[in-house]
């Protein structure tokens, strides 16, 4: 196992671009859907249930955060566990007022706002419910953790996805093509909630080895982290990337020295406006079921590598091949896999094989 030192060593080479004797590798252990992987969703987790954040018990949760963490601590990888507010629960279109709703699977937002000007009202309310209930579980998980891990940011929808889930997609396209003024408007007051929320968790929240975890892709850095995601970017033409999205991003980072974005390679086509954004540090790429595969998206990563940045691969079950190609068409730095297995033998198996490579590598 490697230890402490060696690990957040590990982890700052993958943020400042140093050489690596191997990818950065972080694993996560069950399902896809992390929602089903708590006990206390079970009750939430059906077709249409209407979901308030008084039906959220915050202490009931605590139990897996601590099974998750004892199981992963067998696996001998680079992460630090961070146990995030659920990462499941739609915590800023909550917030701005959708309806929230359990699946068998996850839980899922719907719209509200039946007219684009209807977000003419939109604000912000640091007393929202699901806020107070966000920053509850932050500060429960990080004392959980007692100084062996704490919390960090969960999946926090940005700026179109959580405007895109209050007036719907096709909405979401007319409008910043008709309504350039009230969408910077919206979006802006997205960026000010998620910033502000972001803030307060830090108040609530224990460093970790003199840092903090990335929260989701359980990251770790020696100072404070933010990321956000645009999956609804996939709707915008990279002109409407640089009208909108460019400044949105850059607030959304301003002041934090470590920094990461959530891409899916169905947004590829917005790539060269994304590493453009000054205080952006690491591009996240998913390898999305049926998308590409990693030696499929190369000249994407190093498109991104090129331009200064980190890349981080993942979050999904990388197979042999994804993490050859790694190790074959990637430089030895600013590389990181996100892993995922099914239980712990599984994790040791993958760890196994990238140990082989890593030798293998080496002696070259």
């Amino acid at each position: 196992m490697l230890d402490i030192e060696e690990r957040k060593q590990r982890n700052i080479d993958f943020w400042e671009g140093n050489h690596q004797d191997r990818p950065l590798c972080i694993m996560r252990l069950g399902e896809v859907f992390f929602s089903r992987e708590f006990k206390a969703n079970h009750d939430l987790l059906v077709k249409e249930k209407v979901i308030t954040p008084d039906m959220i018990d915050v202490k009931s949760y605590l139990p897996d955060y601590e099974r998750m963490y004892q199981e992963l601590s067998e696996v001998d990888m680079d992460g630090f566990f961070s146990a995030d507010p659920m990462t499941g629960f739609p915590w800023n279109e909550g917030a701005f007022g959708a309806k929230i709703c359990g699946t068998p699977q996850s839980f899922v937002s719907h719209p509200v706002l039946s007219d684009v000007e209807e977000l003419e009202d939109l604000t912000f309310d640091p007393q929202n419910p699901w806020y107070q209930k966000f920053l509850e579980f932050a500060e429960a998980t990080s004392k959980l953790g007692a100084g062996r891990f704490t919390a960090g940011e969960p999946i926090l929808r940005g700026v179109t996805d959580t405007i895109g889930s209050l007036i719907g997609q096709t909405e979401l396209i007319w409008a910043t093509m008709e309504e350039h003024d009230l969408m910077v408007k919206s979006f802006n007051t997205v960026v000010k909630a998620q910033r502000w929320l972001i803030d307060e968790m830090y108040k609530r929240i224990d460093p970790i080895y003199g840092g903090y975890c990335c929260g989701f892709y359980h990251v770790w850095a020696p100072g404070k982290i933010m990321w956000f995601q645009e999956d609804l970017s996939a709707l915008l033409s990279p002109h409407q990337y640089e009208e909108y999205l460019y400044d949105t991003s850059n607030a959304f980072l301003e002041g934090y020295d470590y920094t990461l974005v959530h891409l899916h390679p169905a947004s590829f086509f917005n790539l060269d406006q994304m590493v453009k954004v000054d205080k952006l540090k690491v591009i996240q790429v998913n390898k999305d079921v049926g998308g590409p595969t990693v030696r499929e998206m190369v000249p994407q990563l190093l498109k991104i590598i090129e331009s200064g940045k980190s890349v981080l691969i993942g979050l999904a079950k990388l197979n042999q091949d994804d993490i050859d190609a790694a190790f074959d068409c990637l430089p030895s730095h600013s590389v990181g896999l996100n892993l995922m297995a099914d239980d712990v033998n599984e994790a040791k198996e993958i760890m196994a094989h990238i140990d082989k490579k890593t030798k293998e590598r080496n002696h070259k």
